[in-house]
């Protein structure tokens, strides 16, 4: 009887471990009912995730008459924000996912870009502050990923 060699074996572990872990589908986030929540408005690439209290979340992207594609996220607690982005340069295909933390507060709007700048995948957000010249203020509750 022959025996597959250890390439095979380690190609049928890891369809098994594929199958078994990563086979559970990340679940759309839906705001509860009557909870209350917050528009992010997103710019640049990539698909955004969100993270909170451990569980991933998928997002429903509405896209706008505008071109503008906004998600309603939680307000009140911290969740981490990350955006999966996929890119290609000199036969290499690479994936990055950067991320942040933020606390969202009811009724303000946080606008995140992300995209890739000299090599390097970013994402940064702002609020909405029309007080100020640019509509635009530095997000004060800003943090590094929770998750």
């Amino acid at each position: 009887m022959n025996f597959p060699s250890n390439g095979v074996r380690a190609a049928i572990a890891c369809g098994i471990l594929l199958l078994t872990a990563c086979g559970t589908p990340i679940p759309v986030y839906v705001p509860e009912a009557g909870a209350a929540s917050t528009k992010v408005s997103l710019m640049g690439g990539g698909t955004p995730y969100m993270c909170l209290a451990g569980q991933f979340y998928r997002f429903d992207v509405q896209a706008g008459a505008d071109g503008t594609s906004t998600v309603q996220v939680p307000v009140g607690t911290r969740l981490t924000m990350r955006n999966v982005m996929t890119y290609q340069g000199h036969n290499v295909v690479s994936t990055c996912r950067p991320a942040f933390s933020v606390i969202p507060k009811e009724g303000q709007t946080l606008f995140v870009n992300s995209g890739l700048r000299a090599g390097t995948c970013f994402t940064e957000a702002v609020r909405e502050d029309n007080s100020k010249d640019t509509g635009v203020a530095l997000e004060p509750s800003l943090g590094a990923p929770q998750c």
